[in-house]
């Protein structure tokens, strides 16, 4: 019984073979084997079916990005009218500059105005992107959907959305796939 007890504690492949390891199996042994569970050094790299599969993907949410900053421009054009109309409420007390008011009623227009132009014109690109149609369009238009990162609203999903169609955008299977589309 002391022997059997012994040849368990040194884990003899017969009581314990899940704890056996053969040395070729070493990764540190002289021998020139190959473990099977020893790292690859190349990275393999995604055919270009892969970049062509994410194209319908980039396009909803190009879509869905265009939708939200819509509802932004919405209501930064809101808060602008809403300014116009208190800054002419007679019953208002007049605390602040009417000039000052003004201008930033002013601003919050020109704001909404460049979010609602840009929004379409993005959603637009998601709409060209579910086609297959203008991949110059769709890129200009990642990167002018920037702007909006101005707002603070979406601003961070509007960055990643950018940063991730222009790698997808500008690899050479999806350039082929854009025109293969525009011959047909």
């Amino acid at each position: 019984m002391c022997y059997a007890v012994f040849d368990v504690l040194l884990c003899r492949p017969k009581h314990c073979q899940f704890l056996w390891f053969e040395m070729s199996s070493n990764p540190f042994s002289d021998n020139n084997q190959q473990a099977p569970y020893a790292f690859q050094s190349q990275v393999p790299h995604g055919d270009g079916d892969s970049y062509i599969k994410q194209l319908p993907i980039i396009g909803i949410l190009t879509i869905v990005q265009a939708s939200l900053e819509l509802m932004v421009g919405v209501m930064v054009a809101f808060n602008a009218v809403m300014m116009g109309v208190f800054r002419n409420n007679p019953n208002i007390i007049r605390e602040h500059n009417e000039p000052s008011i003004f201008w930033m009623s002013v601003g919050y227009g020109i704001l909404a105005s460049a979010i609602g132009i840009i929004a379409s014109l993005r959603l637009t690109s998601g709409i060209v992107i579910l086609r297959r149609r203008g991949r110059m369009f769709s890129v200009i238009m990642s990167i002018l959907g920037l702007v909006t990162v101005l707002t603070g609203c979406c601003s961070l999903t509007s960055i990643g959305l950018c940063v991730y169609s222009l790698i997808v955008l500008v690899q050479p299977s999806v350039m082929e796939e854009y025109e293969k589309a525009k011959t047909t």
